[in-house]
């Protein structure tokens, strides 16, 4: 939904998805520099509403997070830059100011671990910090320092994850 001073609450329509994903996954939202941005689920796809109007998504303003060409879980925004939080990899994003799809990605920006649970994504501080997950599908909590991460989870914290039928639903707070 987007709240207007002159119309309230009305519901937001993006090209490209129902209020409710059909893959079962959640949309994520993040802004910028008046931008809405949002991804498709069960896609490597994002895109951005209309400058300042959350409520106008024009169905050519798209890219795709195309470092791997595994799916977006979640979006982030942290020091002026969209972090594209992937099953395995997370690319980094920035307003190059481009007619169309503002943002390009940032060459060189590029981790090699995803996200395990969406809501565990939080800022903590000046920082991001989500439970991540590489290739092997092991679960460890990070955060973000620039645009490299440090592990912050212990190994017996691991280990006991590890144990454990899912860890995908984890949900964090600051």
């Amino acid at each position: 939904y987007e709240w207007t001073p002159a119309g309230g609450f009305h519901q937001i329509s993006t090209p490209f998805a129902p209020a409710s994903s059909a893959y079962g996954l959640p949309i994520t939202l993040a802004e910028l520099d008046g931008f809405i941005v949002a991804n498709q689920p069960g896609s490597n796809f994002w895109y951005q509403s209309n400058l300042e109007d959350a409520a106008t998504w024009d169905a050519l303003n798209f890219a795709e997070a195309s470092g791997d060409p595994d799916n977006i879980r979640a979006l982030a925004q942290i020091h002026r830059e969209f972090v594209l939080l992937k099953e395995y990899e997370t690319e980094f994003w920035y307003n190059a100011g481009t007619a169309g799809f503002s943002f390009a990605r940032i060459d060189g920006a590029y981790l090699e671990v995803g996200i395990c649970a969406v809501g565990s994504r939080c800022r903590l501080g000046d920082s991001l910090v989500w439970l991540a997950q590489n290739q092997e599908g092991e679960g460890f909590v990070v955060e973000l320092d620039g645009h490299k991460i440090n592990r912050i989870s212990t190994q017996a914290l691991e280990a006991e994850w590890g144990g454990y039928s899912a860890i995908a639903d984890a949900t964090a707070y600051t």
